[in-house]
């Protein structure tokens, strides 16, 4: 059932097809890179360069207190999307497409981590990066935010690692789990103020 849900009647498994089999010198390269920039090994300097880069590019009316709230919706939103991507991976136990697939069908650029394709960590992990500094991007740095998600994503799919719905679900997982917990660290952190004192009330 659920690998029927996963396979979007068909579409998937085309679109899988119609990216994985473009083919030359050049694009390959291009795949592999982005198919590589999140693995585990990379995220602290990912991370890292985000910062620095959203730092140069930050709008005029940020604060350093604005940074540490990035800061600090960074660093949990990647431990509780890497948690949630493990644990789906496992409940639904879906395989790689060259397991799925016949394997003359299936062009491997990269050998995945581990044996499960859905949803995508990567995905997950790029979607999060970004959502976690969209609010202090200006807006060229956004639009580079947006390809560079949408090329990781073709990236995991033009390697053999996944399918479309696998990417689309670990953005999804990412982005909205970020903007979670965006939410909660603005209302925790939100400046208390209050009109009037009981203690200032004359009797």
């Amino acid at each position: 059932m659920m690998t029927e849900v996963l396979n979007w009647g068909g579409v998937n498994v085309w679109l899988f097809h119609a990216i994985n089999g473009v083919h030359n010198l050049w694009w390959d390269r291009l795949m592999i890179i982005g198919a590589q920039l999140t693995e585990n090994e990379h995220v602290a300097i990912l991370v890292g360069f985000a910062l620095i880069i959203g730092t140069i590019v930050k709008r005029r009316s940020d604060s350093e207190s604005n940074w540490f709230r990035t800061s600090l919706v960074l660093g949990v939103s990647y431990v509780l999307t890497s948690a949630t991507v493990f644990g789906v991976k496992h409940m639904v136990a879906s395989a790689r497409p060259a397991e799925l697939l016949p394997r003359e069908m299936v062009r491997i650029l990269a050998v995945p981590g581990d044996p499960y394709s859905f949803p995508s960590g990567h995905a997950a992990l790029v979607a999060m990066l970004v959502t976690a500094l969209w609010p202090r991007l200006s807006i060229p740095a956004r639009v580079a935010a947006l390809f560079f998600v949408v090329w990781v994503g073709l990236a995991r799919v033009a390697v053999g690692a996944h399918f479309p719905a696998d990417v689309i679900a670990g953005a999804l997982i990412g982005a909205l789990l970020t903007w979670l917990i965006r939410l909660l660290v603005d209302r925790i952190l939100r400046p208390v103020t209050t009109s009037t004192s009981p203690l200032d009330v004359k009797l």
